[in-house]
């Protein structure tokens, strides 16, 4: 009897969540608004990103005039958070807006959202006397209602309230 035997080799391919599918997405805000006198440390938003290849996340920022830092509040696989800190001093005076670019990547893919930046302004500088010190010299003779001196001040804070008032002291 001829017997015939038949081999079946099954094969099977396991792969590692190696980024067979898209890049990272992720939530960030698509402006910040920030008074000019926070803080430094101070948190001014949250990143979000998730990854359907289940991979470890990062999160990075690219250069600005004004910095900021990124602190990994989760790192989970496929998902992560970080909340955005303020690194340095904001001054309305010089800047009222900028742009801050926040990436996401998996290892290989990448991912940037750009994020405006607006600074609002506080009353945060006080009124400067154009001169350090007034004189005013006045005769005797001189009639009641007569203007004597010109007192001057600016307040360095643009925009509302920049008014300056008196008192005499």
């Amino acid at each position: 009897m001829n017997v015939q035997y038949f081999l079946i080799l099954l094969l099977f391919h396991y792969t590692s969540q190696a980024n067979g599918n898209s890049p990272p997405q992720f939530t960030a805000p698509s402006l910040l608004v920030i008074k000019e006198d926070r803080p430094i440390g101070y948190v001014v938003g949250t990143l979000r990103a998730t990854d359907s290849d289940r991979d470890r996340l990062t999160f990075s920022v690219s250069a600005s005039g004004y910095s900021f830092n990124l602190v990994q509040v989760s790192n989970n696989p496929g998902s992560a958070e970080a909340n955005i800190t303020l690194n340095s001093q904001l001054n309305y005076e010089t800047v009222t807006q900028f742009d801050v670019g926040f990436t996401v990547s998996d290892g290989v893919n990448t991912l940037t959202r750009t994020v405006t930046v607006y600074i609002v302004n506080v009353n945060d500088n006080a009124p400067l006397f154009s001169t350090v010190r007034y004189i005013a010299d006045v005769l005797e003779s001189t009639p009641v209602g007569t203007k004597i001196l010109r007192v001057e001040a600016m307040d360095p804070d643009y925009g509302p309230p920049t008014y300056c008032f008196y008192s005499k002291v």
